[in-house]
């Protein structure tokens, strides 16, 4: 066994873990949560805060109880999203009202959270072997700016990141016990971080890398059970209610209506198209402008290669963006409208048309793009008041420095172990953040630094897990001999 040459933690070194974690949480958490309480009170139930996801994801649950139809309209049978955040929500409401149901499922999110920080803090003590680094990773997962703030919204990011970390935790405890409970455990949690996020699919894809080295394909099996029954069941449903076959998810224009109405779905397309920002939330956006109220012009924010080798001008967008907002504005204006369908070809030819005459660009626009989820500053989605500049400064400063270490950090020693083939772990991890970056290059429409969390969360441990040895003995030796 790997743990028969580490010295274990005593019990009262994880329940002081457990406290350095809860005292970590409760403390930036209430800094937090007081503070964003301050800009936006209005959005907080509790101690909670309802973003405008909880409509996407929490919504069609509330009308079920309410009117017996799960439908985010009221309406249509939905199927927009998979059902990993909405089904223990619907679970919890099932005993509860609606204002309880979301206390609850938060207070599930920062508990787990917080078990996460314990067991990611096991991890890197298993490899480095010293327990000092055990409460270190506590602190440093604990601080993490770019996650704290989804722990007390309704969103799907910290459920993701904290599966994601048990997930790996029980798969690792797998090879030392060799029990097929604990890998059924595993698959459990790194199913369930599938069905919060698809888009992190190529992490659990690790772990069936290394059983397919190891040939024992029967844990394979185990492995996979958990998820193929949720899929099974999940297609099933869609198939029962709505007689389509659905294996993830319906599309925005289905699920969602007009705000993800055709013509809009063609917008994005032409923003992502010239490279720009397609998140209208977003205030410096393109597609903000395009979408809503916004004092900037048009020579502000469209950007002169949009314009170059295109039978298009810039009144031609103009008069597109104010179609748009004509369409989006009017109540009486509904999807596959006459106006809506419209909007769509103009978008659609204008599209066809850069990227026929700017190929070249137009496919290094889809990996210029990624700035929009790379290059940030680690603490984008706080909410802090900016009228005590100092803290407001030292807040900043810390996310901006603890984003770029263990960015650069982790990158650093993923290829290092990568090229110097130390072990099989450092090439299934980069093949996993790989195909990350390709689903959001190729596929995902919008990207945000969010979307960022897992892959940075595995950095983070990349970094830790080598800071003590730079030859990365401990490593090499744990995972070549799984």
């Amino acid at each position: 066994m790997i743990m028969n040459n580490i010295h274990k933690l005593t019990k009262r070194e994880v329940y002081f873990g457990i406290i350095l974690s809860i005292v970590i949480k409760v403390a930036i958490l209430s800094f937090i949560i007081q503070e964003h309480k301050k800009i936006d009170s209005e959005k907080f139930s509790s101690f909670v805060y309802i973003t405008n996801d909880y409509n996407y994801f929490l919504k069609p649950v509330d009308n079920l109880f309410e009117s017996g139809k799960f439908s985010y309209d009221g309406e249509t049978i939905f199927a927009g999203r998979l059902p990993g955040y909405w089904f223990p929500y619907l679970i919890i409401h099932s005993f509860f009202n609606k204002e309880v149901s979301i206390v609850f499922l938060i207070t599930l999110q920062i508990l787990l959270s917080i078990l996460a920080s314990i067991l990611f803090s096991k991890l890197v003590y298993f490899f480095s072997k010293l327990k000092t680094f055990f409460y270190l990773s506590i602190i440093i997962y604990s601080s993490n700016l770019l996650l704290i703030p989804f722990e007390y919204m309704t969103m799907t990011e910290s459920f993701s990141a904290s599966s994601f970390i048990i997930g790996f935790y029980f798969f690792y405890r797998f090879y030392l016990k060799n029990s097929i409970k604990i890998l059924l455990i595993s698959g459990i949690f790194l199913g369930w971080m599938v069905f919060l996020r698809p888009f992190l699919i190529g992490f659990f894809l690790i772990p069936i890398f290394q059983i397919l080295t190891t040939k024992k394909y029967f844990n394979l099996i185990f492995f996979l059970l958990p998820i193929l029954i949720a899929e099974f069941s999940w297609i099933s449903r869609n198939y029962i209610t709505k007689n389509e076959f659905i294996p993830l998810r319906t599309s925005n224009y289905v699920s969602y209506g007009k705000i993800y109405s055709k013509s809009w779905l063609s917008i994005r397309k032409l923003i992502n198209a010239w490279g720009e920002d397609s998140a209208y939330f977003e205030e410096n956006s393109l597609a903000h402008w395009f979408r809503r109220k916004d004092h900037r012009t048009e020579n502000q924010v469209i950007p002169k290669s949009a314009l170059k080798n295109v039978n298009y001008e810039i009144s031609d967008i103009v008069k597109l963006k104010s179609l748009y907002q004509n369409f989006i504005k009017n109540n009486q204006m509904k999807c596959d409208s006459e106006l809506d369908l419209l909007i769509k070809k103009k978008s659609d030819n204008m599209h066809d048309n850069f990227k026929k005459n700017n190929f070249f660009k137009y496919h290094l626009n889809k990996w210029y793009r990624l700035k929009y989820m790379f290059f940030k500053s680690g603490s984008s989605y706080l909410s802090i008041m900016k009228n005590n500049k100092l803290t407001y400064s030292i807040i900043k400063g810390f996310g901006l420095i603890y984003y770029l270490c263990f960015l650069i950090l982790g990158v650093m020693y993923l290829f290092k172990g990568v090229l110097k083939k130390e072990n099989k772990f450092y090439i299934f991890l980069l093949s996993a953040i790989l195909i990350f970056i390709l689903i959001f290059v190729y596929y995902a429409p919008v990207l945000e630094s969010r979307y960022f969390i897992v892959p940075f969360i595995s950095l983070i441990f990349c970094s830790l897990v080598n800071f003590k040895n730079i030859n990365v003995h401990l490593i090499k030796k744990n995972f070549n001999n799984l």
